[in-house]
């Protein structure tokens, strides 16, 4: 299946958010490439039984000028050249997805696509150790983020599929910020299309590991009771043989 098909499946709409789409001029507006998108806290611990929580944060890193998108313009100042020319529709004929051109768009929206490339699900996101679900997002379709303003928002959660995962560490480098295309083909079936705008970082595994662009969560086994037990009867002793050491 289609990658680009995948993330169209598995977005999360920003809706109704109180930020006020400001009067500014179309020709004064910061480009996408503006936008940076990164994780807060990004390296933490678990325990095994721990739904993760996961925040990001979006900036405009143009100091000088808004990113602004209306939800029937799209993104102010790009061209039409830069949006999609096609979309993945389901062709029942076939009994597969296949490419179909846009005649039109008609609205745009921004949302968030979660990548198969996490190491919380299996591969393609099959059943794995932790089991994914989009945040509460909430960003309007008129939306204006002020020359090097940012924002904070919960961007989803793991939760542990069989509600204990196993120890290890696990990470996440891929979550896109995505420009949402609805629109209409020549033979008016309704169409979806994708556009990447910004991400938590396009290298790979390692590289986003290195430069501290990943989320990573290490989990930690939890000690059982009799462990504490003969934890703390440990340190009981070696507290009493440093105390002796002193006196003599």
């Amino acid at each position: 299946m289609p990658d680009a098909l995948f993330r169209c499946k598995h977005i999360a709409a920003f809706t109704a958010m109180s930020l006020a789409l400001a009067s500014t001029q179309a020709n004064a507006q910061a480009s996408a490439s503006a936008l940076k998108i990164e994780f807060l806290s990004p390296t933490g611990t678990a325990s095994p039984t721990d739904a993760i929580p996961v925040y990001m944060r979006l900036t405009n890193t143009d100091t000088s000028q808004a990113f602004t998108l209306s939800s029937t313009g799209g993104v102010w100042g790009m061209p039409s050249t830069e949006l999609p020319p096609t979309a993945w529709s389901w062709d029942p004929t076939l009994g597969s997805y296949v490419e179909v051109a846009f005649a039109n768009y008609s609205s745009f929206s921004l949302g968030v696509a979660y990548e198969c490339s996490s190491t919380f699900t299996g591969p393609g996101c099959a059943t794995g150790p932790y089991t994914f679900t989009f945040g509460g997002i909430s960003f309007s379709n008129q939306f204006q983020l002020a020359a090097g303003g940012s924002i904070e928002y919960e961007y989803g959660h793991f939760t542990p599929t069989t509600g204990t995962a196993p120890v290890g560490s696990y990470t996440l480098y891929n979550a896109p910020l995505m420009l949402v295309i609805n629109g209409t083909a020549q033979d008016g079936r309704n169409l979806t299309g994708l556009l990447t705008l910004a991400n938590s970082c396009s290298g790979t595994l390692s590289d986003c590991v290195a430069t501290g662009q990943a989320f990573t969560r290490t989990v930690l086994a939890v000690p059982e009771p009799g462990q504490l037990t003969l934890m703390s009867l440990g340190l009981l002793a070696l507290t009493a043989r440093q105390l002796r050491r002193r006196r003599d």
